[in-house]
C-alpha cells in the first residue's frame, strides 16, 4: 500500500438486516472522515443482480472486510470466507439484542476466536471502529495469526475435504459410499454426527492443504439446517478464496444463497447428485496422483526439528486411514484376542479406537495372501431398516429365526462376494466351479453389501404379509435364498479350503442408535448376529479345515443400553477398550512424534524439548492426563490444540499458558462428544449438563438433586436413571475415600464404586459427594 494511501474497506451485510441503515450511515459518516474508503455489496447490485465475481473482485481489491453477522447470513458467510482466504484484516459487527441470532451465534462456535462489535445503530458501529482501530493493524489478518501458522509443511495433506450433510438422505448416502470407494484414504471428512467443535484455523488448514473440496447443504426445513448452512458457506467461500476446486451440493428445495447460486448443483434424485460428483471427480483424481508421486519423491526430506513441524495426527482415526495404519498404531492386548480371532465382540467409548483396530486388523490380516478379510460397515438407514422390519413380525420365534437367516445370507454371501474378487494365481478347476456357481447367481451375490442388505430387507418386507398363513419359516427361507445358501456354503467350503483364515470385520453396528429408537429391535439384530458369529465358523468347520473370525465393534453406551434388555446377557462375551494405563494412553502421541522425528533418542524428547515442564506445579505430562478422558481421541485433540495455541502466539515451545488455553478448547470439545452418548430417550442430555455451569466441582448428593430437579426431571426413577447415566459418561465420579473421587465407564465397575461411596458416606455419617471430571470442569466454569 502506498503511503499516506487512504485503505480500501469492503462492508458485507445481508439485505434484510436489522442493521442495514446503521451501517449505510456508519459507512457515510466513517468515509466521510478520509481514514477508510469502504464499499459496501449495495454499489454492486445492477438491475437488481449481485454477480458474486464482481464481489471477490472488490474484496480482493480492498485490504480490510466488514461484515455484519447477525443472523449468520450465508452469502455474508461465504464471503467472510473468502476474504480470510484472500489473507484481508477482518471487523465484524454483530446486533447481539436479538437474542435468538446471539444463541446460534454462540452455537456455532467456528468463529469463537474472532472479535466482534456488539452494536444496535450507526453510533455503536463509529465508536466499535475507532476502539479497535483495525487499520492501525492491517497486517494483523486471521489467516496470518490463526491459519498460517499451523500449515503443514509443504502441504502433505492433498487430501479431499469432504463436508457432510447432518441427515444423510439417499442422496447423500450415496455420494458418502462412492467417495469411499473411489477416494479411500484420500478423503477427510467433516462429520457433523462425530464432532462440531471444529476450530477455524482447522477449516482453514486443510482447506488450504485439501486438493478440492466437497459440501453437502441439506434442505432448510431440516433439523439443524440453519447452523449448518451458515458453517458450510463459510467454508466454501475459504475454498473459493484459495482457488480450490469446489462442489457443491444441495437437495432440490435448498434455497440458494445468491453469491454462490451459480457454483450449486441442485439434485431431485440420488442418481443426478451421483452424475454431478463423477464429473467432478475425474480431475480430482488424476490432480492427486500426480501430489501423490511428486510426495514420494520427497518423503526422504529431513524435517526441521522446530514447533510448526510438530503434529499428531488427525483426533478422528477415518481421516488418518493411512498414516494410522502405516506409522504410528499402537496395539493392545484386544487388538492382539482380535488379531488371533479369541475374541469377537469389542466395545468401547466413542473416541477409544474402534475404528482404528479395525482399519490396522484390515491390514495386518491382509498382508498375507492365504487370508480373505471382509469388512462390513452397514448404512445407518439401512440399520434403521432392519430395526423397522422386526416389528411387524408378531412372534419373538419368528423374529429370531429372520434376524438369524438374515445375518447368515449376509455374511456368507459377503465372503463369496470378496472372494470372487481377489482370485488366486493360477486359477484351479475347484476356484472355477466356484466362479462359474457365483456368475449363475449374481444378482444375489455379486452385489455390494449396502445394495444385498437392502434387498434382503425389501425380500423380508414381502414375506412379512405371508407370515399369518403358518408359513412363516418357509416364507422368511425362501425370501434369502435358502436353498442357494446350502449350495453356497458348500461352494465355499471347497474354494477356501486353502485359505489361512477367513476374517469378518464388522462396523457401524452404532449407525441405528437414536434414543427413541426400540431398543428391543436393536437387541434382537445384535444378539441374532453373534449367534450366527459362533453358528457359522462350526458349519464351515465340519464342511472343510477353514478358520473363521469375526470381529465385531460396538460402542459401549449402546451395548450396556441393550444388553439390560437382553434375556441371556451371560452368553456375550467381550473385551472392553480401555486405557487405563497411563504410559499406554501417553504412546499415543509419542508413537506419531517418533514416526515424524525418527533421529529422536526417545519420546522423552517431546516432552522435555517441546513442552513447558510444569503446570500449575504439575508436570506437563501428569496435567494432561489428569484433564482429559482416557480415550485416544481425547489425548490427540488436547495435544494439537496445544501445539496449534502455541503456534499462533509465536512460541518457541508449548508454554503454560498454551495448555490452559487448550484446556478450555478441549473441554469443549469433551462436553459436545459426550452429549450423543445419552442412552435415556426422553431426557436432553445437553440441557442437564448446562444446569452444572458455574457450580462447586465437588458437590453433594442433594447438590445434583436438586441440579437435575432445575433441569426439568422430576420423577424420583428418572433422577436416579439420570444419575447412573452421568457415571457411566464419568462426567461424575464417587467419593469412595476422603477427598478420593473414582470415575468409570463399565456398568460392573461402577456398581461397586457405588457400594463403596454409600458404605464410606455411611461411616463417615454423611451425604454421598460426587466430582465433576476434570475434563468439564473449564468449560462449565466450576469452582
Amino acid at each position: 500500500m502506498m503511503a499516506n494511501a487512504i485503505p480500501k474497506a469492503f462492508f458485507a451485510y445481508p439485505s434484510q438486516s436489522p442493521l442495514r441503515e446503521a451501517i449505510q450511515q456508519a459507512v457515510r459518516d466513517l468515509s466521510a472522515r478520509r481514514q477508510v474508503s469502504i464499499q459496501t455489496w449495495e454499489e454492486f447490485q445492477s438491475v437488481g443482480q449481485v454477480i458474486i465475481s464482481t464481489i471477490c473482485d472488490a474484496i480482493d481489491k480492498a485490504q480490510l472486510f466488514f461484515a455484519d453477522l447477525t443472523g449468520l447470513n450465508p452469502n455474508v458467510m461465504f464471503e467472510l470466507g473468502y476474504a480470510i482466504a484472500r489473507d484481508k484484516r477482518i471487523w465484524l459487527i454483530f446486533d447481539d439484542t436479538y437474542t435468538s441470532e446471539k444463541s446460534m451465534f454462540d452455537q456455532l462456535k467456528v468463529l469463537t476466536t474472532v472479535g466482534h462489535v456488539p452494536c444496535c445503530n450507526s453510533e455503536d458501529i463509529v465508536s466499535g471502529f475507532y476502539k479497535d482501530n483495525p487499520i492501525a493493524e492491517i497486517e494483523k489478518t486471521i489467516f496470518r495469526t490463526e491459519i498460517e501458522p499451523i500449515l503443514t509443511p509443504g502441504g502433505s495433506h492433498h487430501n479431499v475435504l469432504y463436508l457432510k450433510s447432518q441427515h444423510e438422505n439417499q442422496a447423500a448416502m450415496r455420494v458418502s459410499r462412492l467417495l469411499e470407494q473411489r477416494l479411500s484414504k484420500k478423503i477427510t471428512v467433516d462429520d457433523p454426527r462425530e464432532s462440531t467443535v471444529h476450530t477455524l484455523a482447522w477449516y482453514g488448514s486443510h482447506v488450504f492443504d485439501c486438493s478440492g473440496l466437497i459440501c453437502h447443504f441439506m434442505s432448510h426445513d431440516r433439523k439443524g439446517a440453519y447452523l449448518q448452512t451458515a458453517r458450510h458457506s463459510l467454508v466454501c467461500g475459504m475454498a473459493h478464496g484459495f482457488r480450490k476446486p469446489l462442489l457443491m451440493l444441495a437437495e432440490g428445495d435448498f434455497w440458494s444463497p445468491i453469491d454462490y447460486r451459480d457454483h450449486l448443483k441442485h439434485y431431485e434424485t440420488s442418481t443426478q447428485a451421483i452424475s454431478y460428483l463423477n464429473q467432478w471427480l475425474a480431475d480430482i483424481e488424476q490432480d492427486l496422483r500426480t501430489k501423490q508421486e511428486a510426495s514420494e519423491v520427497t518423503q526422504a526430506a529431513q524435517l526441521a526439528t522446530d514447533l510448526k513441524n510438530l503434529r499428531f495426527g488427525e483426533y478422528v482415526a477415518e481421516n488418518e486411514a493411512e498414516s494410522l495404519v502405516d506409522r504410528y498404531f499402537v496395539e493392545t492386548a484386544e487388538y492382539a484376542d482380535a488379531l488371533n480371532g479369541r475374541q469377537t465382540l469389542f466395545v468401547g467409548r466413542k473416541g477409544s479406537g474402534k475404528t482404528a483396530n479395525l482399519m490396522q486388523l484390515e491390514a495386518d490380516l491382509s498382508e498375507r495372501k492365504q487370508n480373505l478379510v471382509c469388512v462390513i460397515k452397514p448404512e445407518r438407514y439401512q440399520m434403521l431398516g432392519i430395526v423397522d422390519l422386526l416389528r411387524h413380525f408378531q412372534t419373538r420365534k419368528d423374529k429370531g429365526y429372520a434376524i438369524e437367516s438374515l445375518w447368515k445370507f449376509l455374511l456368507l454371501t459377503e465372503i463369496a462376494n470378496t472372494a470372487f474378487h481377489f482370485p488366486s494365481s493360477p486359477i484351479e478347476a475347484v476356484e472355477q466351479d466356484f466362479f462359474k456357481f457365483v456368475e449363475e447367481n449374481h444378482a444375489i451375490i455379486r452385489e455390494d453389501f449396502s445394495t444385498r442388505l437392502e434387498t434382503c430387507v425389501q425380500n423380508l418386507q414381502r414375506a412379512v404379509s405371508d407370515l399369518s398363513d403358518g408359513n412363516s419359516y418357509l416364507s422368511i427361507s425362501e425370501a434369502l435364498h435358502s436353498g442357494i445358501l446350502k449350495e453356497l456354503r458348500g461352494e465355499l467350503a471347497k474354494f477356501l479350503s486353502k485359505k489361512q483364515r477367513v476374517a469378518i470385520l464388522i462396523d457401524n453396528l452404532d449407525q441405528a442408535w437414536e434414543r427413541q429408537n426400540d431398543i428391543e429391535a436393536l437387541s434382537e439384530i445384535l444378539w441374532g448376529l453373534l449367534d450366527v458369529a459362533r453358528q457359522l465358523p462350526e458349519q464351515l468347520q465340519r464342511q472343510a479345515n477353514i478358520q473363521l473370525s469375526l470381529a465385531i465393534f460396538l460402542r459401549s453406551d449402546i451395548f450396556y443400553r441393550i444388553r439390560k434388555v437382553a434375556h441371556e446377557p451371560d452368553k456375550m462375551p467381550y473385551s472392553l477398550l480401555k486405557w487405563d494405563s497411563t504410559e499406554l494412553l501417553c504412546s499415543i502421541i509419542e508413537e506419531r512424534f517418533l514416526s515424524t522425528f525418527k533421529t529422536a533418542s526417545g519420546p522423552e524428547v517431546l516432552w522435555n524439548q517441546y513442552f513447558c515442564p510444569t503446570v500449575n506445579e504439575i508436570s506437563t505430562r501428569d496435567y494432561i492426563l489428569e484433564t482429559i478422558l482416557k480415550r485416544p481421541r481425547d489425548i490427540i485433540f488436547f495435544v494439537n490444540a496445544a501445539v496449534t495455541t502455541a503456534i499462533n502466539g509465536r512460541h518457541p515451545r508449548i508454554e503454560e499458558e498454551d495448555i490452559l488455553v487448550a484446556e478450555k478448547e478441549y473441554s469443549q470439545y469433551a462436553f459436545e462428544s459426550v452429549n450423543v452418548e445419552n442412552t435415556l430417550p426422553d431426557i436432553n442430555l445437553e440441557d442437564v449438563l448446562y444446569e452444572f455451569v458455574g457450580m462447586s466441582a465437588i458437590l453433594t448428593r442433594s447438590e445434583v438433586l436438586d441440579t437435575l430437579q432445575e433441569a426439568g426431571i422430576s420423577d424420583e426413577e428418572k433422577i436416579e436413571q439420570m444419575i447412573e447415566v452421568l457415571h457411566d459418561l464419568t462426567f461424575l465420579g464417587m467419593e469412595v475415600e476422603e477427598d478420593t473421587f473414582v470415575f468409570s465407564d463399565a456398568p460392573e465397575e461402577s456398581r461397586k464404586n457405588k457400594t463403596r461411596a454409600r458404605r464410606f458416606a455411611r461411616q463417615k455419617g454423611k451425604e454421598e459427594r460426587f466430582q465433576i471430571h476434570r475434563a468439564f470442569q473449564a468449560f462449565l466454569e466450576t469452582t
